[in-house]
C-alpha cells in the first residue's frame, strides 16, 4: 500500500525536525554560580548555542519543585555532579527541548 500525500509530507515533516532536535549526547549541561546569582544553561555541542537556560529564582525554582537534583559546583574548578546533569537532561527531555 502506497502512502497517501498527506502521510509522505507529515512523515518528512516528522523527520526534519528530529534532525534539528539534539539529543542528550549533542549537549552539555553548564552551572554557574556565585553568591545569590545562579545560572544553568543548556549548550548545543554541534554549533555552540546556548538551547535553554535558568537564572537565579527560576533556576532555583527547578530544585524547590524537584526538577533538578542538587549538584551544582560551589567554586570554579568543580564540576557539575553526574546526577544534577542528568536530572537537566531528563527534564530538557521530557519538554521537547531534547530529542529522547
Amino acid at each position: 500500500m502506497t502512502d497517501t500525500p498527506l502521510e509522505k509530507w507529515e512523515r518528512q515533516a516528522k523527520r526534519a525536525k528530529n534532525v534539528g532536535t539534539p539529543t542528550r549526547d549533542d549537549v552539555r549541561v553548564e552551572a554557574w554560580q556565585e553568591r545569590d546569582r545562579l545560572g544553568i544553561y543548556v549548550t548545543d555541542n554541534r554549533n555552540e548555542k546556548t538551547i535553554i537556560e535558568w537564572w537565579d529564582d527560576d533556576a532555583r525554582e527547578m530544585f524547590e519543585q524537584g526538577w533538578f537534583k542538587p549538584g551544582v559546583p560551589q567554586y570554579s574548578w568543580d564540576k557539575p555532579t553526574p546526577q544534577f546533569i542528568n536530572s537537566v537532561l531528563d527534564y530538557c527531555e521530557s519538554i521537547g527541548v531534547l530529542r529522547k
